[in-house]
């Protein structure tokens, strides 16, 4: 990666076309890549134009930047759990979107936003954490993480006060994971609301 920005800013010099602000630009991003500045790289990155490289050059450039991207998604990410293991659910929430606005299409992508819905359901915010769950299981989220989206979302219903559907859910979860590590909560929490509804009833 060290010679991607000093490729692109020898071929600069040697047709003489390219105006000095490119080769300042192009300068500083061979020295941002060298020091692997990942966010610096990417922010001067957006204001070259493409058309004024080659496709080669070009290529060699997107994909430095690409890699940044992922990197720092990914640190964002790890940032973001730590933030939410210390309960300080606004910064968590920050970590996680700048994660996604990286890389929306990572292989981390979903759980990242698994973990940002239930840091905003710890935020007090259950609804909107609802809506995101939801959008995501009916996205047939990877069913490595499904059962983690359904308990979240369970989570959020019974703190919207929406027992029956919190019911709904996890019930859902026991029938399609049996093998979960929340199917064992998952069932405590419903013989606690048929005790409940039954108690109700008398």
């Amino acid at each position: 990666m060290l010679m991607v920005a000093a490729l692109a800013l020898t071929s600069c010099g040697e047709n003489g076309s390219e105006s000095s602000s490119l080769n300042d630009k192009l300068s500083t991003l061979y020295k941002l890549v060298q020091n692997r500045d990942r966010q610096a790289a990417i922010e001067i990155f957006r204001t070259i134009n493409p058309d004024q490289l080659t496709s080669l050059e070009a290529k060699l450039l997107e994909d430095t930047i690409k890699d940044f991207k992922a990197e720092l998604s990914t640190q964002h990410y790890l940032e973001g759990l730590d933030q939410l293991k210390n309960e300080d659910y606004t910064t968590a929430i920050k970590s996680f979107r700048a994660s996604l606005k990286l890389n929306n299409n990572a292989v981390h992508a979903t759980a990242v936003k698994i973990h940002m819905a239930n840091a905003t359901r710890l935020l007090g915010n259950p609804q909107e954490a609802i809506a995101l769950l939801q959008q995501l299981i009916t996205a047939h989220t990877d069913r490595t993480l499904s059962d983690d989206a359904h308990w979240y979302l369970a989570l959020s219903h019974f703190e919207a006060q929406q027992h029956d559907q919190a019911g709904t859910v996890l019930k859902n979860l026991m029938k399609r994971f049996p093998d979960s590590q929340y199917f064992r909560p998952a069932r405590i929490r419903v013989e606690e609301l048929n005790r409940a509804h039954n108690s109700s009833t008398i």
